[in-house]
């Protein structure tokens, strides 16, 4: 790719990443899409890993991210990086329901807005529960989305002068 075409395509994408990031509230799913595109099209491989966690359940195989990153560098590189890459994702996502942890974006986005929709008898106890759980999730959201927007922001700066 030519100088001209990667800056092209570079602010494009600053550019709907930051719009994506104001206009969404809950669903950051394309926000954090961005940023993954961002990071392969500067081959930052350590912060696509983190992006790239994100964006799947921790609890199933990372035969993807592998495969993407086999490539770039032998297995016990890249299990040093998954390793560094948890590390920086359990301290975004951190919070006081565990459990969260290991869900996808996606799952984190699907089951706020599902607990969002459906009424809930508010002297139930498991309504409590529950809007507990979507303000666990919504926390989780928001500091993936602070993440994200801290990792483009610094992207920016660095190729600002290119």
């Amino acid at each position: 790719m030519n100088k001209r075409t990667f800056n092209t395509t570079f602010r494009k994408l600053i550019f709907e990443f930051y719009e994506e990031h104001d206009n969404s509230e809950v669903d950051i799913t394309r926000c954090m899409t961005l940023a993954i595109r961002l990071a392969r099209l500067v081959k930052d491989y350590d912060n696509l890993l983190w992006l790239e966690l994100c964006m799947m359940d921790l609890t199933d195989s990372d035969k993807r991210s592998y495969y993407e990153f086999s490539n770039h560098s032998d297995s016990e590189l890249f299990s040093r990086q998954r390793q560094n890459a948890l590390q920086k994702l359990k301290h975004i996502k951190s919070c006081p329901n565990e459990m969260i942890q290991n869900w996808s974006v996606e799952a984190l986005t699907a089951i706020t807005m599902d607990i969002e929709r459906n009424s809930w008898d508010d002297e139930d106890n498991q309504a409590v529960r529950m809007h507990d759980l979507a303000d666990n999730c919504k926390t989780v959201i928001r500091q993936m989305k602070k993440a994200a927007y801290a990792y483009v922001a610094g992207l920016e700066e660095r190729f600002a002068e290119r």
